[in-house]
């Protein structure tokens, strides 16, 4: 997926159809290195996501669940 920008806002990216609620989930994923607010010390400060890093995530995930599909639909 091509991205405009290296580091995007979660709005921006909720523009290019990624819901609320996969971008939150990103974000609190433990030891991710690709989502920080702006200003760490304010709870609202704007969720910034290194585009690199959300693809390389994104791609993981879907290889996860296309291994899982695989292992439920093995023979045995």
């Amino acid at each position: 997926m091509e991205y405009p920008k290296a580091i995007m806002s979660r709005k921006e990216l909720m523009e290019m159809g990624f819901s609320r609620h996969y971008l939150n989930r990103a974000a609190s994923m433990k030891g991710q290195t690709f989502a920080f607010r702006l200003n760490p010390n304010n709870k609202c400060s704007p969720l910034l996501f290194d585009t690199a890093g959300l693809e390389k995530f994104r791609l993981a995930e879907i290889r996860a669940a296309e291994r899982a599909a695989e292992l439920k639909t093995g023979v045995m």
